[in-house]
């Protein structure tokens, strides 16, 4: 029952974050899904010795629960990295317009390496599942990854 509850918590805080992110509140977004992040773990602390009692009694539904646990985890990472990305491509356009100083190319850098992180983590874990929402956030990874490597070109005139 707990557990329960707990995976509908962490769906609820990952459904809150990608809400959070399709109207470009980062912040909150990012918020949220290290809100996530932190209950999952306090979750699987909380459940590791039942799970180590359980794979003696009960495996199949051990390694089941223990299979969500990490899809859930890893779209946590994975939008993290998505998030951090979105932010350091949102930094380089700033620093462009000159409303934030620094460089351009190291933000997009920066970018380019969390999208490709979020994509390494997600692509995975889009595979195994069928949540439509890591398919999309895994394709989003994509497209902004190739983004911020294309860009600099352009906003370098090349």
């Amino acid at each position: 029952m707990i557990v329960a509850i707990g995976l509908n918590f962490l769906n609820f805080q990952i459904n809150d974050s990608l809400e959070n992110l399709k109207v470009g509140e980062l912040e909150k977004s990012l918020k949220s899904i290290r809100k996530g992040k932190e209950i999952s773990l306090q979750i699987q602390d909380a459940i590791h010795p039942f799970i180590l009692i359980g794979n003696f009694f009960i495996p199949d539904k051990t390694t089941e629960l223990s299979d969500n646990f990490n899809v859930l985890n890893q779209t946590i990472q994975g939008s993290e990295h998505l998030i951090l990305g979105m932010d350091n491509l949102i930094d380089s356009f700033k620093t462009i317009s000159g409303e934030k100083a620094g460089e351009p190319e190291e933000y997009f850098k920066m970018a380019e390496v969390e999208f490709q992180a979020a994509e390494q983590t997600l692509s995975p874990v889009s595979i195994k599942s069928k949540d439509q929402r890591v398919a999309d956030l895994t394709k989003l990874s994509s497209k902004n990854r190739s983004l911020a490597k294309s860009l600099p070109g352009f906003v370098n005139g090349e």
